[in-house]
């Protein structure tokens, strides 16, 4: 009985490991790579947050008339909406740290905290630079709200959460999307942070996870030479020896492969990455040449065969 025992429990943790991955990991062959959105991303965090700063300074009566409508919240659920706030910012950081633990995948944990580091880094600076409370005057409108500019704990969760969750599953992503905007919802409700200082602190920290993106780069969800090999086996299309390929481009997987004869195959399995991609490009074109660029159509003439999957 207690060999049985002592062979169920390598099992058991077997199991626990296999349904932990498939909860966890992310889909696809892991490839990490820089991404054409991440650029869109961070140059829109940057225009978002500098045109939120005048809005700030201007105390706006759209913004002060959503604070009245919403601040305070009945006492008797005030520390509901507290608890909220804390657990959707830094409760979704302590989350994601013991997520990466668990999977393990040691360089998301890695850049997850130099996501939250860079981040309270520029919260810093921008205090520095902007005074505590960005120039906002202070009105007796505002009494008993946090007026403070950037709101430290929203933009951390954002920046860890954007910078962790590309290595993770669909599901967590969601979990965890669902209470970070709970928690802005929360710090507006709680009198923690006003409604323009939140949105701009939120994507203040989206930005900072982009911009470490585009630097280091981050896993794109596209598939594993040995799925795509699955692939063009239901196609019935013979193709052998699939393997990535070493020049890539962004937001296509390229692989690899050779036919029965012989002959070099080319495959491209295209990701939603690569629309933006295209767009950049032209975008990169037209500032350049000062022209919007034609939309040009070349057929490969050097004799090599492509197959193209849409991911």
């Amino acid at each position: 009985m207690a060999a049985v025992s002592s062979e169920a429990v390598p099992g058991a943790r077997h199991q626990l490991a296999q349904r932990l991955r498939a909860v966890l990991e992310p889909r696809g062959g892991g490839t990490t790579r820089r991404r054409a959105s991440d650029a869109f991303r961070l140059g829109l965090a940057v225009v978002v947050v500098a045109v939120s700063i005048p809005v700030m300074k201007a105390n706006s009566a759209a913004e002060l008339s959503i604070v009245h409508a919403v601040h305070p919240p009945p006492a008797a659920i005030s520390w509901l909406v507290t608890t909220v706030f804390w657990l959707g910012s830094a409760g979704v950081s302590v989350l994601l740290v013991i997520v990466g633990l668990l999977v393990p995948r040691l360089s998301a944990v890695r850049w997850t905290a130099v996501a939250a580091v860079l981040t309270w880094g520029v919260c810093i600076l921008l205090g520095v630079l902007l005074g505590p409370a960005a120039g906002r005057p202070p009105v007796s409108e505002l009494a008993g709200v946090n007026a403070g500019y950037p709101v430290t704990q929203l933009a951390v969760a954002i920046a860890v959460a954007a910078t962790a969750l590309p290595y993770l599953s669909p599901p967590v992503h969601r979990l965890v999307w669902f209470l970070v905007a709970v928690a802005v919802l929360a710090a507006i409700c709680g009198g923690h942070a006003l409604p323009v200082n939140a949105v701009s602190s939120v994507v203040l920290g989206w930005g900072v996870a982009a911009g470490l993106h585009l630097a280091v780069g981050s896993p794109l969800g596209l598939p594993s030479a040995a799925e795509v090999t699955a692939w063009i086996a239901d196609l019935h299309v013979a193709v052998a020896d699939i393997a990535r390929a070493p020049r890539q481009v962004w937001g296509v997987e390229q692989f690899t492969g050779c036919s029965p004869a012989g002959e070099a195959i080319e495959l491209a399995v295209y990701g939603r990455d690569a629309s933006d991609a295209r767009v950049l490009a032209k975008l990169w074109r037209f500032c350049l040449y000062r022209r919007i660029p034609a939309i040009v159509a070349t057929l490969a003439t050097d004799g090599r065969h492509r197959i193209g999957f849409n991911g």
